[in-house]
């Protein structure tokens, strides 16, 4: 999949290895899917706090995923 390329590129390192923008979009969804999650362990749905962790995750690169796919149509 591609990743969105380095999320802060530099004139003189254009093919650093640092973050990628996928990467960089993914953080920032984060929060949102933390809270979102936690929200629904409030309302009493069954979320092992194991599993936490990888929810996040799963939903912050979907997220990200979806970011990247509608910033290429523009």
């Amino acid at each position: 999949m591609y990743d969105g390329g380095p999320a802060f590129p530099t004139a003189a390192n254009w093919n650093d290895s640092g973050m990628t923008l996928r990467d960089y979009f993914a953080a920032k969804a984060m929060q949102l899917e933390a809270a979102g999650i936690m929200e629904l362990a409030a309302e009493g749905k069954s979320i092992s706090p194991s599993d936490i962790p990888t929810l996040v995750a799963r939903g912050a690169y979907a997220i990200a995923d979806a970011m990247i796919i509608q910033r290429s149509k523009i």
